[in-house]
């Protein structure tokens, strides 16, 4: 498909939305989510200097499950990394240093810093943190 028709398809399709937005109020597109729109009036305040009504429209987007799953697989999991770790961990930088040095307990590869978060490349914080209860 060339660009030309792709951008003519899409600029319709907001567009046949956007009319329908105006007439509804709502717009809900399955695996997609739920658009509300609603025109807020904000009126001035008396005794200030304000001469009209403000009149705007807000927008609010609501994912769909599947939507919210489709963005976790395909694009959160590359471009994120979840580090469930405590990072008052009571070591001054001296310890931490000395630490990283020693290299990871499982592979035995350099640490990498985080702050005072230490992270092996391989497997993570998690050979690093401390048992419940410990």
């Amino acid at each position: 498909m060339n660009y030309r028709y792709a951008s003519a398809v899409v600029r319709e399709f907001v567009n046949q939305a956007n009319l329908f937005m105006a007439e509804t109020g709502v717009l809900v597109l399955d695996d997609l989510g739920r658009f509300n729109a609603e025109v807020v009036i904000r009126r001035p305040v008396p005794g200030t200097r304000e001469l009209g009504s403000t009149r705007y429209v807000r927008v609010h987007f609501s994912k769909s499950r599947a939507l919210k799953d489709l963005l976790d697989d395909q694009y959160m999991e590359d471009v994120m990394e979840k580090y469930g770790v405590d990072t008052s961990t009571g070591k001054d930088q001296e310890q931490l240093e000395k630490q990283a040095a020693e290299g990871c307990p499982e592979c035995g590869r350099k640490l990498q810093k985080h702050g005072s978060v230490l992270i092996c490349p391989e497997h993570g914080s998690a050979p690093l943190e401390k048992a419940k209860g410990d």
